[in-house]
């Protein structure tokens, strides 16, 4: 049944001109006899795999970000505002990382980037006070 659904994918692409099936298709085959379960299940399995794919565009998106943040120029500067400044991207970091979104294979990637900005943030704090002048 499988090829039956892979059949039905091709001929519902087909039909619209195309030689690619799309989601739109899918949801053409849902009612055809037989097929609806299979459909539903494809439908889910697709949705499932577009929402690793975005997950993982979000963490790639936050891992280069993060990168970029930690060669900052302000990081050598000796300034304490400087320092309070990346001290506050680091915990805006932070608690995007704490709230996104990802399937267990990805955690462990956004653990190592919390901890590095974790690291980060403690680090410009003491900066900022080791650049502070009295």
């Amino acid at each position: 049944t499988s090829g039956n659904t892979g059949i039905a994918l091709a001929m519902a692409a087909a039909i619209r001109g195309s030689n690619v099936a799309t989601k739109e298709d899918l949801v053409a085959i849902r009612y055809l006899p037989g097929l609806g379960e299979l459909a539903a299940q494809m439908s889910t399995d697709i949705e499932a795999a577009s929402a690793r794919a975005e997950a993982e565009v979000a963490l790639q998106d936050a891992e280069g970000r993060v990168q970029q943040y930690l060669s900052d120029p302000r990081w050598s500067c000796g300034s304490p505002i400087k320092a309070l400044q990346l001290q506050k991207i680091a915990s805006s970091f932070a608690d995007e990382l704490a709230t996104m979104r990802l399937p267990d294979g990805m955690r462990e990637r956004r653990e190592v980037l919390r901890t590095r900005v974790g690291e980060a943030q403690g680090r410009a704090a003491n900066l900022a006070v080791e650049w502070t002048r009295i």
